[in-house]
């Protein structure tokens, strides 16, 4: 089996919060799919919903071998996913481009904005992620 065609695993956890991160969000539906290389839908993997901590269970998602980033001119070593996340009284949120690492755990932080008293329902936030960038730091 050659390197492009070895298969490799990351995981995902997506962290629902509100109030500049300083509050969970119970119960919201975060939606995972696929992705191509640019960030159109390739279908639906899982949906979720977080805990009281504003949590998603750990789901594994499918990611080019690791080896592929020792050689240059190998593909991106790693896939790229979307997710979705909704809950009702506030905007729903989508990340675009959520890169997935063989044997690496990354965790997809979503801040939701509540809907004022007079919404119902506002127009998606699209959040596109950059692979090696860290807005937390």
């Amino acid at each position: 089996m050659n390197q492009e065609n070895k298969p490799g695993m990351g995981r995902l956890q997506v962290i629902v919060n509100t109030a500049g991160g300083s509050l969970p969000v119970a119960n919201a539906a975060v939606t995972v799919y696929g992705a191509d290389a640019e960030n159109d839908d390739t279908g639906i993997l899982y949906s979720l919903r977080t805990d009281v901590s504003g949590l998603t269970e750990y789901v594994d998602l499918a990611a080019p071998s690791r080896d592929l980033s020792l050689t240059p001119g190998n593909p991106a070593p790693y896939a790229r996913y979307n997710i979705t996340v909704h809950r009702d009284g506030y905007g729903t949120v989508r990340n675009i481009g959520i890169p997935i690492f063989d044997g690496v755990l990354s965790t997809q932080r979503v801040t939701l904005i509540p809907l004022s008293e007079f919404e119902t329902d506002r127009e998606e936030r699209i959040v596109e992620s950059v692979p090696g960038l860290n807005p937390l730091l």
